[in-house]
């Protein structure tokens, strides 16, 4: 079954293949440690910050660069 964790880890594990963790954690202005356990599934980020990583991975067709 795949959870709400699952989909969260597997959005941020996306987001670390192309952004560092340092770098991730710094476009969310959150400790990098908060990124990780997020990443480990070991807790769960605010939902808004997870829609801010798929913002940052999947930009809007208009803002997407040509």
């Amino acid at each position: 079954m795949f959870t709400d964790r699952d989909f969260y880890r597997s959005v941020l594990a996306g987001a670390l293949e192309t952004f560092d963790l340092d770098r991730l954690a710094l476009m969310l202005n959150v400790p990098a440690a908060e990124v990780a356990r997020w990443a480990q599934g070991r807790a769960r980020p605010p939902a808004p910050l997870i829609l801010q990583v798929i913002d940052l991975m999947w930009p809007p067709a208009d803002r997407a660069p040509n």
